[in-house]
């Protein structure tokens, strides 16, 4: 038998769940084979050392430990829902207001629009500059159309 076929075989050779012939030529091919004797030595160790593991026991009232640890996790969480679906957006909603409220604050400490430009040979309102330069009451941008018009 090939090595492989035989290392495949291990653990039905070690529970002993196969048929005497092929068990009989298992066991001559590990006495023949120093590499498979090895490797079947070291595999029976660990299968072995299984049996040695104690089953640990549970506590007869672990489940209902377990089960109580639950369903306290299960209303703590809905406490927590009901925190993110209630109060977070009352939260939201007062941080917006108080933005608001305060820039309505500052921009009453701000001085009006109306202000004045005073030079040595005028004086005009921000208003009029306004106008002049951006919007005229007939809706034409009188800087655009000084550039876009030809004047030759």
């Amino acid at each position: 038998m090939e090595c492989q076929k035989v290392q495949n075989q291990f653990a039905d050779f070690f529970y002993k769940d196969i048929g005497n012939d092929v068990r009989q030529e298992v066991a001559q091919h590990l006495n023949n084979c120093t590499n498979c004797a090895t490797l079947y030595g070291n595999f029976s160790k660990v299968l072995s050392s299984t049996d040695t593991i104690k089953e640990n026991r549970l506590d007869a009232f672990f489940s209902a430990r377990l089960m109580a640890k639950i369903e306290n996790k299960r209303t703590e969480s809905g406490n927590i829902v009901f925190l993110k679906k209630v109060l977070q957006p009352m939260w939201l909603v007062s941080m917006a207001a108080l933005g608001i409220f305060i820039g309505v604050k500052i921009s009453n400490k701000l001085p009006a629009t109306n202000l004045t430009v005073e030079n040595d040979k005028s004086k005009i309102t921000i208003t009029q500059l306004a106008s002049e330069y951006y919007m005229n009451n007939s809706n034409e941008d009188i800087v655009e159309n000084y550039y876009l018009t030809d004047k030759k």
